[in-house]
């Protein structure tokens, strides 16, 4: 007896082997198949079908054949055996698809749809690290700016570098620039007085220019309690 695979739909067909080279009905489909005649040396070629991933596997005999995938029923063509091995051509055209996460295909909408998605991601991030360099390189210009005008930045908030060249580049406000100035010095000042009355002078660059300047018009005005109220608000908000 001899068993062999129905090359239509892949069921198993068992055969006398006086009736080898004659062809019957699959037991299954019920189309025609010939039953094999034998050889010396029986081969399976395994291979994957190029349009479904299904593995598919048949006698050596048929390499180099067509036949429909026993799974979506699409025409494939059988690797050629080769010492064992099937055609290497021909097996990388039938190696199984790339499968996603899910283990479903991959259509080429789906992959231009994951690189679209790298690239974005990827465009996101490098824009980000570039408006934060420019960010950095803003801030130290200020700071430089700002020392030059006998300001003190570890008295000031952290963006007020920033800020101040920001409006400095700008040649269409020189009266801007002069009022964010004395705002600032106000600010340091007011800063003084936090520390002065017992203020955390590592804490000052977290708060803001109105309310250091707060402080400042307290602590002009001669109004304690409006000086201590002032003074209290700058520690709550932190």
């Amino acid at each position: 007896m001899i068993k062999f695979s129905c090359l239509h739909c892949g069921q198993e067909v068992i055969g006398a082997d006086a009736y080898r080279g004659h062809q019957t009905h699959c037991p299954k489909c019920g189309k025609i198949v010939t039953i094999p005649m034998p050889q010396p040396i029986s081969k399976m070629i395994r291979f994957f079908c190029s349009y479904c991933g299904q593995k598919v596997s048949v006698s050596d005999e048929h390499g180099g054949q067509q036949a429909p995938c026993p799974k979506c029923a699409k025409i494939v063509t059988i690797p050629v055996a080769d010492n064992g091995t099937a055609d290497p051509v021909v097996a990388k055209r039938n190696a199984p698809p790339p499968t996603s996460a899910a283990g479903q295909v991959k259509s080429p909408l789906q992959k231009l749809a994951v690189a679209a998605c790298v690239l974005g991601v990827g465009g996101y991030m490098l824009h980000t690290c570039s408006r934060q360099r420019e960010d950095r390189d803003d801030w130290v210009k200020g700071e430089l700016l700002l020392q030059q005008r006998n300001l003190d930045c570890s008295l000031l908030p952290n963006d007020a570098p920033r800020n101040f060249y920001w409006t400095y580049r700008d040649p269409e406000s020189p009266t801007h620039v002069a009022e964010q100035l004395a705002g600032l010095r106000q600010a340091q000042a007011g800063a003084k007085v936090l520390i002065q009355n017992g203020f955390n002078a590592k804490k000052i660059p977290y708060l803001t220019i109105p309310q250091l300047c707060a402080v400042f018009d307290a602590d002009r005005s001669g109004d304690k309690g409006a000086l201590a109220d002032a003074v209290a608000a700058c520690k709550r908000d932190l």
